[in-house]
């Protein structure tokens, strides 16, 4: 299945990558483009303000769950005007199915 979004923050969605056309899917990992989303939670993330900067998104490391095949694995670099040399990049662990 190729999302269309992906939540980074379960229980709030307070921080997503949306957008998502993929240029690349197969067995060992996938390759996206799209935009990360996430809330500046100032003065608190309740009236918090979202911005939002292009990204392109890589899923790697499946591993076996009870769903099959899944990508453990989530990376992403987007545009971030205050880092130096204007990206930022973070991997996350991607949420599984059970064993």
């Amino acid at each position: 299945m190729e999302p269309s979004s992906i939540s980074l923050a379960r229980a709030d969605g307070n921080a997503s990558l949306i957008d998502l056309t993929w240029s690349s899917w197969t067995p060992t990992g996938a390759l996206a483009s799209g935009r990360y989303t996430y809330n500046l939670c100032s003065p608190d993330c309740a009236r918090g303000t979202f911005v939002t900067y292009p990204a392109s998104i890589r899923l790697a490391y499946p591993i076996e769950s009870s769903a099959g095949l899944e990508f453990s694995t989530i990376s992403y670099t987007y545009a971030n005007p205050s880092a130096p040399g204007g990206l930022s990049t973070a991997t996350v662990l991607a949420p599984t199915s059970p064993g």
